[in-house]
C-alpha cells in the first residue's frame, strides 16, 4: 500500500529513482479526472481539470509509465 504524497512535483523526483511507475487516470462528472500514480512506496491521488491530467500523463508517457486499466484478485486471475 502506496504513502500518498500530496504534491505531484514531490512525486516526480522519488520516481526518477524508481524502475516501474503505475499510473491510472479515471474520468469524472464535470470534465475532471481522478489520477492515480504509484511509484516505488510512494503514491499520489487527486482529482485534476482536463488539462492537468493531459499534462500528467504527458509526463508519464515520457518516463515509461506503465497505465493500469484494472486490478483482479489473484486468485481468480488464472481461474
Amino acid at each position: 500500500m502506496p504513502e500518498i504524497v500530496e504534491s505531484f512535483e514531490d512525486l516526480k523526483e522519488h520516481a526518477s529513482y524508481c524502475h516501474a511507475i503505475l499510473y491510472r487516470i479515471d474520468p469524472m462528472a464535470e470534465g475532471k479526472f481522478r489520477v492515480r500514480v504509484q511509484a516505488g512506496r510512494f503514491g499520489y491521488d487527486k482529482t485534476l481539470g482536463e488539462n492537468e491530467a493531459k499534462d500528467v500523463e504527458l509526463w508519464l508517457k515520457s518516463v515509461g509509465a506503465i497505465k493500469v486499466v484494472g486490478s483482479v484478485a489473484p486468485e481468480v486471475f488464472f481461474a
